[in-house]
This record gives C-alpha cells, structure tokens and sequence, in this order.
C-alpha cells in the first residue's frame, strides 16, 4: 500500500497552481509523452487526492497511467501523511482487493483539466521540487533571483533514458511565502 502512495505522490503526481495543472515527480517528468497526456488528454481520471484511496489504487508500469491524484499543494500531502497513524489504515484495508488502475468509485472526486477558460497554456510545464543537490542549487538560485541552468537525468525504464533540461525561476505562481523554489522545465528531447 505504501509503494502506492509512492508512486502516485513521488513519481506521478499532478498539482494545482494558479497558473493550472501541473505535473511533479521523476516518473512523469522522464517522459515527455506522458507528461503532455497527463495533463491534455480527456483519456486518463484526474481526481483529488485521498490518502486512502491513493494507497489503494493499483497503478501499471508498462504504460501511462490511468489515473492521476491531484494535490492543492504539498502542504496537503506533508499534512495528510504524517498527520496520519499508518498501522490502523494498513489493519482495515489490507484484507480489501485493491481498487483497479482505471477503476471509479462513488467517493471519487474529479478533477478538471481547467479551472476555468482563462487558465490555460499552450505546452503544459513541469513544476517540481527536486531532492538533495538540486534543491539546493535551486535555493541559491532563486536566492540571487538569476535562472540557473540544471540537467536532470533519469532512466526510467530497463532500455531508455531520457534528459530533461531547464531553467530554475522562482515561482511566482506560488504564493507560500515559505514553499521551497519550484523548478520550471523544458523538455529537450531523448539522448539514449
């Protein structure tokens, strides 16, 4: 259940902004296709986050997701897990069948892709915080407020790798004053 809430939060996860949807997390953010479908395709649910129903729900490797939870910010999910005693959750719902990747249930609550007509973007953007060095290269960066140029690569798969490339910016369509810095991305292109 654990590795659930890992891949849909960490790996594959989908956030509110003002400026609209966005995606965060290495997964999601390595492939470029899927990037463009999480967040333009009428194909896969988007539905706001539920600890519960999220480490519940079964998800697919070998294929785009089916199913994104969207977070109103990171706030949400810091709160919501370590707000949260895991052993009761883990003791009612280990005996349940996990919910389908493509599953829909009554307590779901969808997401649009849009808030409204006038949040709107031509090529979606990857926001995310990054981990260890890149976090603190982004700081620096925002700190003396000059984009810094970072490389990130990621294999995602046994046979590929992909090279997403970008610029650091401060985020001024987050308006938590103490929210780390958020990367705003580009992708370049595959190298193999």
């Amino acid at each position: 259940m654990l590795s659930r809430l890992y891949w849909y939060m960490v790996e594959f996860g989908l956030i509110h902004t003002r400026a609209g949807l966005r995606v965060y997390g290495a997964g999601i953010l390595s492939s470029k296709g899927e990037t463009v479908y999480s967040i333009e395709s009428d194909v896969p649910q988007r539905l706001r986050f539920d600890l519960t129903r999220v480490m519940r729900t079964e998800y697919r490797i070998d294929e785009f997701q089916q199913t994104y939870f969207v977070l109103d910010s990171f706030e949400q999910l810091f709160h919501a897990c370590y707000g949260t005693d895991f052993a009761p959750l883990y003791a009612r719902h280990a005996a349940q069948a996990p919910i389908g990747a493509d599953a829909h249930v009554p307590e779901d609550v969808p997401v649009p892709r849009r808030r409204s007509s006038t949040t709107s973007t031509a090529t979606p953007t990857a926001t995310g915080t990054w981990r260890a060095g890149a976090t603190a290269c982004m700081a620096t960066a925002a700190r003396r407020a000059t984009p810094a140029p970072i490389r990130l690569n990621h294999a995602r798969r046994r046979s590929q790798r992909w090279s997403i490339t970008g610029r650091l910016t401060e985020a001024a369509h987050n308006p938590a004053p103490l929210a780390p810095p958020v990367a705003r991305l580009q992708m370049s292109g595959y190298a193999s």
